[in-house]
C-alpha cells in the first residue's frame, strides 16, 4: 500500500487540542439533528394542519439520512481536491440554510425536501471531522481521542431532547430546526480559525493521480462498507425503536424512555472505554470483539430477564453499538494511505448510511409483529459486522504488507545500523564485531 512521501508536520499539542474540540463541537450538531425530528414527530403527526400519516412522516425522516449518504460521498471526493476546512465550512453553510428553511415550511413535501438538503450538509461532517481528528491525534491514544470526539453525537441528541421539552409546546415543532443556527455560526468561526487550510495529499497530486480503491484495496473497502452498513443499521435501529420495542414488551412509557437514556449513556461513556482498550490491544481486534459481545448481549435480552438486568444489557448494547462504530471508523482510517483516508471514510460512512435509511422502516415492520424478532435482527447485524471486520482487517494488512495483528499500519524497517561494520560503535571495537560475525 503506498505511503505518503512527505509526512505533514504534526501540529503543536495546543493546536491539536483546538482542532479536536472544533471537530467535536461540529458533529455535536449532527447528534442534535438526529434527535430533533424524533422529538417533533409526534406533534407533526397529530397536528391536523400538517395532514401527515405515519408512513409520510417516516419518509420525511428517511429523507435526511438519504441526504447524508449523498453528502458523505460528495465530501470524500471534494476533500481529495480542496482544503478540508473549506469542505467542512461548506457543509455547515448548507446545513444552516436548509435547516432554517425547515422552520418556515408548512407542508410535508417541502419539509422532506429541506430535510434531504440539510442531510447533504450533515453527511459530510462526520467523515471529514473523523479524518482530521485521527490525523492530529497522538498515535498512542488515537482511538480514545477519536471516541471522545465521537461521543458528542449522543450528547447533541440529549441536548435536542431536553430543549424540545419546553420549546415544542410553547412555540411549535418547526422552530426546533432553526435553533442550532447560532451554534452553526460558532462552528464556522472555529473551523476557520483552527482547521487545516491545506489540501490533503497536495504534495502527492501527481503520484496518486488516477489511484483509487482498486487492486488490493478493493476487497477491504467492500468489506468495510458492508460492516459499516450493518453497524449503522444496528445503532439507528436501536436508537429509533428501543422505546417502541419496550412498549411492545409490556413496559410503560416512563420505563421505555428510561431504556433510551440508558442506551445513550452506554454509547457516550462506554465507547470511550472501548477506544482506550483499542489503543492498547489493536483496533480490529476490539471492533470485532465489541460487536460479537453486543450480539451475545442482544440474544440475552430476548429471554426477558428481570428489569434491572435488562437495563444492564441495554447499557452494554449502547456501548457495542456506538463503540463499535467509533473503533471501526478509526480502523478504516488507518487502513489507507493518507491521501485516501477522507475518501475512504466518506465511502464507508456514505454507503453505510443505507443502513441508517432502512433501519427505521425495517425495524418498524418487525416491531409490529415480534419483539423477539427485533432483538434477533440487531444481534444478527452485530455478529455479521464482527465477521466482516475480521476479514476486512486481514485483507487490509495483506494490502499493506503487514502480517502482525492489530492496526493495519506497516511497520518501520528495523534499524540494523548498529550491526554494520561502518557503524562508529563497531569501528571502535573491531573485536566485538568479529565475535558477532562468528556467533551469527
Amino acid at each position: 500500500m503506498p505511503e505518503h512521501r512527505h509526512a505533514a508536520a504534526q501540529p503543536s499539542t495546543r493546536r491539536a487540542v483546538a482542532i479536536v474540540v472544533t471537530c467535536a463541537f461540529t458533529i455535536l450538531l449532527e447528534g442534535y439533528d438526529q434527535s430533533v425530528y424524533g422529538a417533533v414527530l409526534p406533534v407533526l403527526v397529530h397536528d391536523p394542519a400538517w395532514h401527515l400519516s405515519n408512513a409520510q412522516a417516516g419518509y420525511i425522516g428517511s429523507a435526511a439520512f438519504a441526504g447524508m449518504l449523498v453528502g458523505a460521498l460528495a465530501s470524500g471526493w471534494l476533500a481529495a481536491r480542496l482544503p478540508r476546512r473549506a469542505v467542512v465550512m461548506g457543509c455547515l453553510i448548507v446545513m444552516a440554510v436548509f435547516g432554517t428553511w425547515c422552520a418556515f415550511t408548512r407542508t410535508g413535501t417541502t419539509l422532506g425536501l429541506f430535510r434531504f438538503l440539510t442531510g447533504v450538509g450533515l453527511g459530510g461532517l462526520l467523515p471529514l471531522t473523523s479524518t482530521i481528528t485521527l490525523a492530529v491525534a497522538s498515535p498512542r491514544l488515537r482511538h480514545m481521542i477519536y471516541a471522545i470526539m465521537f461521543a458528542t453525537i449522543p450528547v447533541g441528541g440529549l441536548l435536542g431532547a431536553v430543549i424540545a421539552i419546553p420549546v415544542v409546546p410553547a412555540f411549535g415543532p418547526t422552530l426546533m430546526f432553526a435553533l442550532p443556527l447560532p451554534l452553526i455560526f460558532l462552528a464556522l468561526a472555529l473551523s476557520w480559525r483552527y482547521l487545516p487550510a491545506t489540501p490533503a495529499g497536495a504534495d502527492e497530486a501527481e503520484t496518486v493521480a488516477g489511484e483509487g480503491f482498486r487492486g488490493k484495496l478493493l476487497v477491504p473497502t467492500v468489506l468495510f462498507v458492508a460492516a459499516t452498513l450493518l453497524g449503522l443499521l444496528l445503532w439507528y435501529g436501536l436508537n429509533t425503536w428501543l422505546p417502541g420495542i419496550m412498549r411492545a414488551a409490556g413496559y410503560d412509557l416512563g420505563s421505555s424512555l428510561t431504556f433510551q437514556i440508558v442506551l445513550n449513556a452506554g454509547a457516550a461513556v462506554g465507547s470511550v472505554a472501548v477506544a482506550l482498550l483499542a489503543d492498547r490491544t489493536g483496533g480490529p481486534l476490539v471492533a470485532g470483539g465489541i460487536y460479537l459481545g453486543g450480539a451475545i448481549v442482544l440474544v440475552a435480552a430476548i429471554a426477558s430477564p428481570p428489569q434491572a438486568l435488562l437495563y444492564l444489557l441495554v447499557l452494554l448494547a449502547g456501548t457495542a453499538g456506538q463503540g463499535g462504530l467509533v473503533v471501526l471508523n478509526s480502523v478504516v482510517d488507518r487502513s489507507y494511505p493518507a491521501h485516501l483516508r477522507a475518501k475512504a471514510l466518506g465511502l464507508t460512512l456514505g454507503i453505510g448510511r443505507i443502513g441508517a435509511i432502512i433501519a427505521p422502516s425495517v425495524v418498524g415492520l418487525i416491531v409490529g409483529h415480534s419483539t423477539v424478532g427485533s432483538f434477533s435482527l440487531f444481534a444478527g447485524c452485530a455478529a455479521a459486522a464482527a465477521i466482516l471486520i475480521a476479514f476486512a482487517a486481514t485483507a487490509a494488512r495483506s494490502a499493506a504488507g503487514v502480517d502482525a495483528p492489530g492496526d493495519p499500519t506497516p511497520r518501520a524497517p528495523r534499524d540494523r545500523s548498529r550491526y554494520s561494520p561502518a557503524s562508529p560503535v563497531t569501528r571502535s571495537n573491531p573485536t566485538r564485531w568479529a565475535n558477532r560475525r562468528r556467533s551469527g
